[in-house]
């Protein structure tokens, strides 16, 4: 009887091993959109009715392909709009703290713990999107926090890019301030999990020497997620943790964010892309998170590319091109469907690609921001615009080639298409029939349209098209060249439209 115990008891241990690794092994099946919120826009509209703060959330996500919550307090993490015993409440330094947060507080109606209550009636799972450097205190004084003003050697001395008040987390003051925020926020507040939104914002060292210090993000992060544990058993439930990054693996490293070692040592079950950038490189984030239950969601947000608000066809364009890149949700970030009622049918569409398909969508090639967001200095290193013709010859320019991704498999849906539209937008007046194009080696005229910048032709093939990347090259001809170095490619954008 007693072998047969032990048998037991060691088979018991085996199948426990084993569970576990099948566990971490094994993405899950669910597919979810993340709708981030920030929550700073209810102080600005000034309302102390604490049921707009759920008006002004939720609207739109009820009934949508929605199912978790980021939300944001909105105060990017150096003061709080909660009760905070580690950080002070915001607009405290300058003697201007919001009187209906005061309020709130005082009725028991603390801000994340009413949001997690309201998500809880809406069956939404709910995270804390923690800001883990903003530097919007750069320009909004009731944010500056009045640590930075007590400990500027705590902030990062350089010029080169990003903000003054840009904090330095090769300072362990610095690292031990946010430990401590995120250890009261997942200890006072039920969330579910918690996103570290590396995203607001690079840099996180002395320019130059991100790379150099990389294991410290590295060395953060295995102690945030050590302490999550501890806090998810003292509850009896696990928490949650996402980060956000860049949209490629270039810009993450310049960063100092190390994002084969975070995954191997399995430092986070999310990995959000981008904060703006269009072209999103799931693929590569995919091979490395291949056999992990880690989750790669891109961010679906264009105002840094120049494309602000989304349009509902280009919000399709990008939703699909995602879901067909095997991305496993599809993550919003200022979208604000209270104040933007055609979002909220959007929030109903973008949750699968059946949904999408035979719906009117738009692509565009990225571009990156011009003048360049110094927040952001090694983001859109891949974006082929702005790009400026060169290679002038007898009036004439070199080709240039400009990748554009479409992941709707046009060819198939000839019959259900209207037009296909392709646009061009370049910086200066040109005469008509100065622009040469070809689309995938096809000859295609274009027409001006009247402002002489853009050009535009109905004039695309479905099966032209291959499902993924295609090519537009574009040609200056006869063209003065006493200013051929200022003649720049804006954009170039495909719209689709369905009968």
């Amino acid at each position: 009887m007693l072998k047969l115990l032990r048998w037991v008891i060691a088979c018991s241990l085996i199948l426990g091993v084993l569970a576990t690794a099948c566990r971490s092994q094994t993405v899950p099946d669910t597919k979810r959109v993340i709708f981030n919120s920030d929550g700073y826009e209810i102080f600005k509209a000034g309302s102390d009715d604490i049921t707009d703060v759920s008006k002004y959330v939720f609207t739109g996500l009820e009934g949508s392909n929605v199912t978790t919550l980021f939300w944001c307090d909105g105060a990017g993490g150096n003061t709080a709009n909660y009760d905070s015993q580690v950080l002070e409440l915001t607009g405290t330094r300058i003697g201007d703290v919001p009187p209906q947060l005061l309020k709130w507080i005082d009725e028991g109606n603390d801000p994340p713990a009413f949001v997690i209550k309201e998500a809880r009636k809406r069956d939404l799972e709910i995270f804390y999107s923690f800001r883990i450097n903003d530097i919007h205190d750069h320009f909004k004084p009731e944010l500056l926090a009045t640590f930075k003003i007590d400990h500027p050697d705590w902030l990062i001395d350089s010029t080169e890019y990003g903000y003054p008040t840009a904090l330095n987390f090769a300072v362990p003051e610095v690292r031990e301030l946010k430990l401590s925020v995120i250890r009261e926020i997942c200890s006072k507040y039920d969330f579910d999990g918690i996103e570290i939104d590396f995203m607001r914002g690079p840099p996180f060292f002395t320019p130059s020497e991100e790379q150099a210090n990389k294991d410290i993000l590295t060395d953060f992060l295995r102690t945030t997620r050590e302490m999550l544990t501890q806090l998810g058993e003292d509850r009896g439930r696990e928490i949650e943790m996402a980060v956000r990054v860049g949209e490629n693996l270039g810009a993450c490293t310049l960063d100092g964010f190390d994002i084969e070692t975070w995954v191997q040592k399995d430092l986070t079950d999310m990995i959000i892309l981008g904060s703006g950038a269009i072209d999103i490189d799931i693929t590569a984030f995919k091979k490395i998170t291949g056999g992990t239950s880690i989750q790669v969601y891109p961010c679906l947000y264009g105002w840094p590319s120049g494309y602000m608000p989304i349009s509902e066809e280009m919000a399709r364009g990008l939703a699909y091109n995602y879901w067909q890149q095997h991305a496993d949700g599809i993550y919003l970030f200022n979208w604000f469907p209270h104040s933007s009622p055609y979002q909220i049918q959007l929030l109903k569409e973008i949750g699968s690609m059946e949904s999408l398909e035979n719906k009117d969508k738009m692509f565009a090639a990225d571009r990156a921001p011009d003048p360049p967001i110094v927040e952001y200095p090694h983001n859109w290193l891949l974006a082929p615009l702005p790009r400026i013709f060169t290679g002038f010859f007898n009036g004439s320019s070199s080709w240039e080639s400009v990748p554009i991704q479409v992941f709707d498999d046009l060819a198939s849906r000839e019959n259900q298409l209207k037009a296909i539209t392709l646009s061009v937008e370049i910086s200066h007046s040109v005469e008509p029939g100065s622009i040469e194009c070809r689309f995938n080696g096809h000859a295609v005229s274009l027409t001006p349209l009247p402002d002489a910048t853009k050009a535009t032709t109905n004039l695309l093939e479905a099966d032209w098209f291959v499902v993924g990347e295609n090519t537009v090259e574009l040609r200056l001809k006869n063209t003065d060249t006493e200013n051929d170095t200022d003649i720049t490619i804006r954009s170039v954008e495909i719209y689709v439209e369905y009968d």
